[in-house]
């Protein structure tokens, strides 16, 4: 069989953000009927259209190689990701977006929506590419193979459908949103071709204490919040963020929760605290001379309202009672070990994490196909040619903000465009 018999030139499995970026791209090197993108949902983009409260947010200018993180965890790693990013930085990814017709607007903190605040605007912008250019869209046709061949692959689908490639990109996420299909089927394929799978994990998700103050639920706060990895008696700074943060039922939720949930992981012998500085502004001997003179202005009030005004009213009570502060008394009556330690556990309220959200809750997956298999100028397999990746399936995660997308787009392009460009070539 030569090339001229293969059925497709290139394959792209998973119709996500990366796999519909991909399409996008390599169809300006690659007739688009020669494109076949394969989906196993019904439909294309399901993750996409639940992104941002169903706004999608899809971008983020702010976006770069130091924001991102590789399970790896080493400087190869790093550099890995700026090889790959410094390509296709995020005011490139905007200027392609607006030739498909569709402009953004910028909210806080750099974060991209499109203009009309709705996700499908983001979908369609895609698919009106893709379909003009006549890619081949399968839906309901999940990959359940992928066999090199000598001319390229036999990609398989759960059908028995077979066709032959020449390339193929593997864009089916990670594992994260299992109610969009996300069920880490690329890593399936991936080891069968030969890859190395880094641990996948679940993250931006909740944190789960083990004994979370039940009066608390509800509560949102504006802190700072640090998770810790104790080892061997030896605590070191896993991961660190500030903004708002919700007490729930079960331990706290809110996007700096998200972004230090990525450093969690079931190890042995290994346990984790997260503590929380509902006063970041302040230092600990700041804040207990505030509290000193908050005591003198407001003596002869009960003790119960020492922290009213301060912090929300259920926070405020819960942080007296578990400082011993007598709340049937006057707040003169507070003793000076009380204010110390009034203002210690403003500082560093702890709590044991016991884990974290399943997989169902959690916004992206950390781990993935490992980077040092992968070329990150093309995003092309070092131990397969013509096998590419692209977004969530590599060991690559961002911050909550529209990093992930970023990443999903810009890596799309990457590995659309050099399969394209590696035909043309022939």
């Amino acid at each position: 069989m030569d090339q001229k018999q293969l059925d497709y030139d290139f394959a792209i499995i998973g119709a996500g953000a990366s796999g519909l970026m991909a399409a996008a791209a390599a169809s300006k090197h690659i007739q688009g009927s020669r494109i076949l993108l394969l989906e196993k949902n019904p439909s294309v983009g399901k993750k996409l259209y639940a992104t941002g409260n169903g706004r999608c947010n899809f971008l983020n200018r702010h976006a770069g190689a130091a924001d991102y993180h590789s399970r790896e965890g080493d400087g190869s790693a790093a550099r890995w990701i700026a090889s790959a990013l410094n390509q296709m930085p995020p005011s490139a990814l905007e200027k392609i977006f607006y030739a498909m017709g569709l402009p953004a607007i910028a909210l806080e903190e750099g974060r991209l929506y499109p203009r009309s605040l709705q996700a499908e605007s983001v979908v369609e912008a895609l698919m009106l590419t893709i379909q003009t250019a006549g890619v081949q869209i399968r839906t309901n046709a999940a990959a359940s193979g992928c066999q090199q061949i000598p001319q390229g692959f036999v990609v398989e689908d759960i059908h028995g459908k077979k066709n032959t490639v020449r390339c193929v990109l593997l864009a089916t996420g990670g594992k994260a949103g299992l109610q969009y299909g996300s069920q880490g089927d690329g890593y399936r394929l991936a080891e069968a071709l030969g890859h190395g799978i880094v641990k996948p994990i679940p993250a931006l998700t909740q944190l789960l204490f083990e004994s979370p103050d039940p009066t608390l639920f509800g509560v949102r706060a504006k802190v700072d919040v640090y998770l810790w990895r104790l080892r061997a008696g030896t605590a070191e700074l896993a991961g660190r963020d500030g903004g708002e943060v919700q007490m729930t039922r079960e331990g706290i939720s809110g996007i700096c929760t998200f972004n230090v949930s990525r450093f969690y992981e079931i190890q042995k012998d290994v346990e984790y605290r997260a503590q929380l500085d509902f006063f970041p502004e302040h230092t600990q001997e700041g804040l207990l001379a505030i509290l000193t003179e908050r005591q003198h202005l407001l003596g002869a009030r009960p003790a119960g309202t020492f922290l009213n005004g301060m912090l929300p009213v259920k926070l405020a009570c819960g942080l007296l009672r578990e400082a011993g502060a007598e709340c049937d008394g006057h707040i003169r009556d507070i003793s000076r070990d009380r204010l110390q330690r009034i203002a210690a556990l403003c500082k560093s309220y702890e709590r044991r994490v016991i884990g974290t959200k399943s997989w169902k809750d959690a916004q992206v997956t950390a781990g993935g196909v490992r980077l040092e298999e992968v070329d990150p100028v093309r995003l092309m397999s070092k131990r397969i040619p013509g096998l590419y990746f692209a977004g969530e399936i590599l060991d690559v995660d961002g911050p909550c903000g529209g990093y992930n997308l970023t990443w999903a787009f810009a890596s799309g392009w990457i590995a659309g465009t050099a399969a394209g460009e590696r035909k043309c070539c022939d």
